[in-house]
């Protein structure tokens, strides 16, 4: 553990130690934090709700004296729940959801409610949170709030989902660490989900750790040693035109650092036939979208929204099935050819944050969240303008455990302290409007 950060530039794993050393107070770490949110949110508005009160709420547990962000479509029962919505504004659940529930119990402390787009489902309109590596640009989406708020040290770790690439893509652009687990293994009880087949509860830290530290509170995943010399795939997948200059700088220069630290790393291909899951991926969507969707008053949603529920009303019950059966046939084949790597490294963004107008593009999310395998967004580029240009490791469902070492066996190599610092927006310090 760093000797002399401030409280906000620590991780959870080192706010827990120094808590449980009686080096600081709980109350301290609250304090810090909630200046540090009073110093930012006016310009970064990563909050929809913060608890400043909290530091008398947690217990003894692997999380006792940790703040933690909760993106605002997760139930809490002592704070509003918008969705994302004007039609949920004060909105309070009756009981926590149940990853919220396992936080606390492990003593972790709910410092807040962090903002996303309308039910987490649209890239437009975005929410109005900034990227704390330039406030012109979008922290990614729909984990909006959470990814800026780890990002710039007003929380050490948080909460998101994703449905398509909601919490991998906004922690590429916001240069920190997302972990999407194997679909259904964290429990989305008390989550207002859009999708059935897709929505999943992730994490967003600013070290490996932290993310198997709340890993395995919430889905019991324990850490599992990496290998001395991991075998890393290199994936560009079909979808490789469509990448940045960035990107591709970003793949081959990672790949290059990797290979350097030891890891055996080869080129793979996926069968060209995989592509079609990229058709499928919004078929099914839009159709769940518009069976659980189907209650809200459809005149009051963003025009964004309403388009993806009449592309799902219009799809036939056999489109649907059809597309469900392709993603069945293929996600054991993708998982036999990624068995044979300790984990894939593949593009997670088509290049640096684009404008705050957007939240950006899934692309090179959406087939890893169809097929429900495990994707951890890993800080490891800068793009020559200097923002945060991630890539995603990638493993076969259920391997999280030995994705997560083989992120920190990589996180080791090639970033200080296997961690990323928290950024200073100084940037931010003006009003981008």
């Amino acid at each position: 553990m760093p000797a002399t950060m401030e409280l906000h530039e620590r991780t959870a794993t080192d706010l827990h130690d120094l808590v449980a050393g009686g080096a600081v107070a709980v109350q301290d770490v609250v304090d810090a934090l909630v200046a540090r949110i009073d110093a930012l949110e006016h310009h970064l508005r990563a909050w929809t709700a913060v608890e400043r009160g909290c530091a008398d709420r947690g217990g003894a547990g692997p999380l006792h004296g940790v703040p933690v962000g909760i993106k605002d479509n997760i139930d809490t029962a002592d704070l509003p729940t918008t969705y994302g919505s004007r039609q949920y504004a004060g909105h309070r659940p009756g009981e926590d959801a149940h990853a919220v529930a396992l936080l606390r119990d492990a003593g972790g402390l709910v410092l807040g409610k962090t903002e996303l787009p309308e039910f987490a489902a649209v890239q437009e309109p975005p929410p109005p949170t900034r990227n704390p590596h330039d406030p012109t640009r979008t922290p990614g989406g729909s984990s909006s709030g959470s990814a800026a708020a780890v990002a710039a040290g007003m929380v050490p770790v948080a909460l998101g989902t994703q449905t398509t690439g909601s919490v991998v893509r906004p922690a590429s652009f916001c240069g920190i660490f997302g972990f999407k687990p194997t679909f259904g293994s964290i429990a989305t009880a008390g989550v207002r989900r859009i999708t059935t087949s897709l929505d999943t509860v992730g994490v967003l830290a600013r070290s490996v750790a932290d993310v198997e530290l709340l890993t395995g509170i919430l889905a019991g995943t324990a850490p599992v040693a990496a290998p001395a010399a991991p075998r890393i795939g290199l994936l560009r997948t079909a979808l490789w035109d469509a990448a940045d200059p960035c990107t591709r700088d970003a793949m081959d220069a990672v790949a290059a650092r990797i290979a350097d630290a030891g890891a055996d790393v080869e080129e793979l291909e996926l069968d060209p036939g995989a592509g079609a899951l990229g058709e499928a991926a919004p078929c099914i969507q839009h159709v769940e979208m518009a069976s659980l969707l189907a209650d809200e008053p459809y005149d009051a949603l963003a025009d964004a929204l309403r388009g993806m529920l009449d592309a799902g009303r219009a799809t036939s019950p056999a489109a649907y099935a059809e597309a469900q059966d392709l993603v069945a046939r293929w996600r054991p084949r993708v998982d036999e050819r990624l068995r044979r790597h300790e984990a894939v490294l593949t593009p997670s963004v088509l290049g640096e944050a684009p404008g705050a107008e957007t939240t950006g593009d899934p692309l090179f999310c959406r087939t890893w969240t169809l097929l429900g395998t495990p994707a951890m967004s890993m800080p490891l580029h800068r793009s020559p303008a200097g923002l945060p240009v991630g890539l995603q490791l990638v493993a076969p469902r259920g391997a999280d455990a030995a994705l997560l070492a083989t992120a920190r066996w990589v996180a080791e190599r090639l970033l200080d302290d296997g961690r990323v610092a928290v950024v200073e927006p100084a940037a931010a310090q003006r009003d981008p409007g």
